[in-house]
Parts: C-alpha cells; structure tokens; sequence
C-alpha cells in the first residue's frame, strides 16, 4: 500500500473551509468540545473509537474530565494531514452533530 500524501497548503485551506470546528495547529487538525456531562463524554468516545477503528485510523485523544481534544494526523504521511484525516474530521462532525448517537 502506498503512502498517503500530505495535502497542499490549498487543499488544507479548502478542507478546513468544510470543517468549521476545526483548526490547524502545529501541523494537526484539532477539534475541542466540552460536553454535557461525563455520560455524554464516555458515550461519544465510545461511538468515535469505533468509526476511528473502522477507518483504520487512530487519533490522538486528551481527555479531561468532560473536555476532549481529538488530533488528527497520518503516521504515514510523516505525521501530517492527509485526507484520510479530513475524512475522519467529517465522519466525527456527523457524530457530533447526531448528539454522539
């Protein structure tokens, strides 16, 4: 399988323009979100390991009590993003958006 290539600084502006909870910080797509409660938080952790799993693809998680940062990066791509990410980004936005559901 081959490497997936990192995108362009105009297909990152694009992606993002399509992401608006999402930012650009230190080479990762970074997503924040605060939740409700600590049942909400567990339960949409649960649902996004399991989309994340299926996309073959591992984000990094910081969690604090029912505060969660979601990175996203390609190891294979050197650590940078790639639209592997961007796809995961928009699979998670339709989780947020469901209510984590």
């Amino acid at each position: 399988m081959s490497k997936p290539p990192p995108l362009t600084p105009l297909e990152l502006i694009t992606a993002l323009a399509g992401l608006p909870d999402w930012s650009h910080v230190d080479g990762a797509l970074i997503r924040e979100h605060e939740f409700p409660d600590f049942r909400d938080f567990i339960a949409f952790v649960t649902r996004a390991s399991l989309i994340a799993d299926a996309a073959d693809h591992r984000p990094e998680w910081t969690a604090v009590r029912r505060k969660l940062q979601i990175r996203l990066t390609t190891h294979d791509a050197g650590c940078r993003v790639t639209h592997r990410d961007v796809s995961l980004a928009q699979s998670l936005d339709r989780l947020f958006t469901a209510g984590g559901k």
